[in-house]
């Protein structure tokens, strides 16, 4: 081995060992260049001789010495602390963004509130016409924002949520106008044209966003349809057994069958995603149908020992008549 390596070892490990290299004579270039990385290590090998004329070459394995070198405690710089930041007074608090979107909504909220509470003291929702157009307007207002923001914001949940509430509550309009006698049943009213409205939104609803949720209320809107057609004033088939029954099987077949006619290829309106929904719509369409007839049935049955007495129920024609008796059995054998 030099004795120039033997002697950089053995200063370095003093150095380590007392902390000052100076006293030891390093210079101070090769200080810097044996310390400027933290993790160094040095290794010492022999260096191999070469073999004289008639020596015999033994196998030996070379031996090495390491030393590692870590900086000392005081070498290391301390993290930069950063100073908090300091509070916010109330006219940066007042200009922010937020602070005034929230004031402009509160200052909405509570004038669309004076304007309703103004309205209600002149007596202007003593018209029923007036308030039947309110809440009309008010449902389709609520559909429009739900279908906006689902269509053109990142609010996909929410607003998806608004348009299933404005869908649940648009059946309500329905029951004002029938409970403030403005389209009544009883005197002869076409209650199943604004079902048939309310219908037309669900589908468009559901071709807009492309939801297969919305099949159901597709499917509901079609059933309340057609319940408040057949309780017409002029068709007036509503409390009997076999038309609501037929109407309920038929279609839930409908929708069972509808499943097909959607491609089976994947997209927005396949038949893994709007398919199947028409086809778990139609089961429980049909579920309440032959519900109707089950009852219907029993009904019939009991009448006589049981039911004879009481004024409210009647006797129901299915029980007594073949032809409906022959319908109830087909419609059953048509639904399994």
């Amino acid at each position: 081995m030099p004795s120039g390596d033997i002697i950089i070892a053995i200063s370095l490990f003093i150095k380590e060992a007392f902390g000052n290299s100076r006293m030891f004579g390093i210079p101070r270039a090769l200080e810097m260049s044996l310390t400027s990385d933290s993790s160094t290590l040095l290794s010492i090998e022999p260096q191999p001789s070469t073999p004289k004329t008639g020596e015999t070459v033994m196998d030996t394995q070379p031996d090495s010495v390491e030393v590692e070198f870590t900086p000392n405690e005081e070498q290391q710089i301390p993290p930069a602390e950063t100073a908090p930041p300091g509070r916010r007074n109330w006219i940066e608090v007042l200009v922010d963004p937020q602070t005034l979107q929230g004031l402009m909504l509160c200052g909405a909220g509570l004038l669309v509130l004076g304007l309703v509470v103004w309205l209600w003291s002149i007596g202007i929702f003593e018209n029923k016409l007036v308030v039947a157009t309110c809440l009309g307007a008010a449902n389709f207002a609520l559909l429009a924002i739900g279908v906006s923001g689902a269509r053109y914001s990142r609010y996909q949940t929410a607003s998806k949520a608004i348009t299933m509430l404005a869908c649940l509550v648009m059946p309500l309009n329905l029951w004002f106008y029938d409970a403030q006698s403005l389209i009544t049943l009883d005197q002869g009213g076409h209650l199943w044209v604004p079902a048939l409205v309310c219908c037309g939104l669900y589908v468009l609803v559901a071709r807009v966003l492309a939801d297969p949720r919305f099949v159901y209320a597709i499917v509901g809107g079609v059933t309340m349809t057609g319940l408040l057609f057949l309780a017409d004033n002029q068709v007036d088939r509503l409390w009997e057994v076999m038309a609501p029954s037929s109407f309920l099987v038929v279609l839930g077949m409908i929708c069972i069958h509808v499943e097909r006619a959607f491609p089976p290829a994947a997209g927005p309106f396949s038949r893994a995603n709007f398919g199947r929904a028409f086809f778990h719509a139609g089961h429980v369409v049909m579920g309440l149908g032959l519900t109707v007839l089950l009852v219907g049935r029993l009904v019939g049955r009991l009448y006589e020992p049981f039911l004879s007495g009481w004024d409210w129920v009647s006797l129901p024609a299915v029980a007594t008549q073949t032809n409906l008796l022959l319908l109830a059995l087909a419609l059953a054998l048509g639904a399994s």
